[in-house]
């Protein structure tokens, strides 16, 4: 089965990976960069996330915008601050993962 989702930041590793390959950017234009680094995969999730925020807001009533991330994901948290979301808050211990339980960090944007 495929489950298609948001891209997070913790993507990159994969993304890199799987996009740096001459054979991938060999037919693509020039500005799909090989060799493809950790900052290119980076770049296209912080865009991603801000035309999506961008189109979301324009196009419904939306006034905010959530964004729940697990603690460890420190990655996802730092795209999100990059785009203007901020830290409302942290849930203790609010989802158990794997026999593991953890903190669920709470951003959200605001329309402008």
């Amino acid at each position: 089965m495929i489950t298609l989702r948001d891209y997070d930041a913790g993507d990159a590793p994969r993304l890199v990976e799987l996009a740096n390959n001459k054979n991938v950017s060999r037919y693509l234009i020039y500005t799909f960069p090989y060799p493809y680094t950790n900052e290119d995969a980076e770049w296209w999730i912080e865009t991603a996330l801000r035309q999506m925020t961008e189109q979301t807001f324009a196009t419904t009533r939306f006034d905010k915008l959530f964004a729940p991330v697990l603690a460890p994901n420190r990655a996802s948290m730092r795209v999100l601050e990059k785009n203007a979301y901020e830290l409302e808050g942290v849930l203790k211990n609010e989802v158990e993962k794997d026999g593991q339980r953890f903190d669920i960090y709470h951003y959200a944007r605001q329309r402008a």
